[in-house]
């Protein structure tokens, strides 16, 4: 019985921060529309066309991230802190990528955009936040990396609280550019845009410092800086990683459609059925 407290324990020590650390990741879009949804009603229906699109690509680059952690997790639970650097090295170049492909979709879509059956009025507002949103992917990409490297040496609180610090970044950032407070411009929906952009960056800065400065990480980051590219290992994380993005870009993509196909509906369709 001891033992098995123990364990579930240790578990929950490890489990807890993962999941407020997956609200958290969706409370930044959650924040975008609710407070552009008290802006105006267009720039709602414009922010709800681009983030149900933008979560899409999201969950495809959080999954292929996904295939670092086993990998890196035996290797630090057996000790072989450089080993799993050198790993990192060839997760980092994996991911960047499938980044490019990412990337490559997004603006993919924005080009088709006309051709998506949209509320015409819509448009002017989704392309500028629809390019701001995507500005912030790369951010994305390298935050989820390092989170499930951190992960994988259980040091699960560490990405929780950024992710959570990013979120008040996000709401101040949201409440100074939206409606433009003091010497700030009104930005409308794109200033829900810049904020998020701004969230994502420090995430990624701020993860991105602590393993550079924190000493656990040390031999870690030794191991990193003394490895070069493998393909063979670039291939095998390669393998690992796109079954569970596949996944759950799959899980992700019926909603993105439903909110495609609802937008066919018109910007303010229920007034149509008053």
């Amino acid at each position: 019985m001891t033992s098995l407290r123990a364990h579930y324990k240790a578990t929950l020590r490890v489990g807890w921060p993962i999941a407020v650390g997956q609200v958290g990741t969706i409370m930044v879009g959650f924040a975008d529309t609710l407070m552009v949804g008290h802006y105006s009603t267009p720039s709602l229906a414009a922010a709800s066309f681009v983030n149900s699109v933008f979560n899409l690509f999201l969950f495809l680059a959080m999954g292929f991230s996904y295939g670092l952690t086993p990998l890196a997790g035996r290797l630090l639970g057996q000790g072989e802190h450089r080993r799993a650097g050198g790993l990192l090295r060839q997760a980092l170049v994996a991911n960047a990528l499938y980044g490019a492909l990412i990337m490559a979709g997004l603006l993919t879509v924005y080009a088709l955009i006309d051709h998506m059956g949209q509320d015409a009025a819509l448009l002017p507002l989704i392309r500028p936040y629809f390019l701001i949103v995507t500005a912030s992917m790369p951010f994305v990409i390298l935050f989820n990396l390092l989170r499930q490297f951190t992960d994988a040496a259980t040091d699960t609180a560490t990405a929780m609280w950024i992710l959570l610090t990013s979120n008040v970044v996000n709401i101040v950032g949201n409440w100074l550019l939206i409606g433009g407070i003091g010497p700030l411009p009104e930005m409308g929906l794109n200033g829900a845009g810049v904020s998020t952009l701004i969230a994502r960056a420090y995430c990624a800065a701020a993860l991105a410092c602590v393993l550079l400065r924190a000493r656990r990480y040390r031999r870690a980051l030794l191991g990193l800086r003394a490895a070069r590219t493998v393909r063979a290992e670039v291939r095998r994380i390669g393998r690992v990683s796109l079954p569970i993005s596949l996944q759950m870009g799959m899980e992700t993509g019926s909603f993105t459609l439903s909110c495609i196909m609802v937008g066919w509906l018109g910007a303010c369709s229920w007034r149509a059925t008053r």
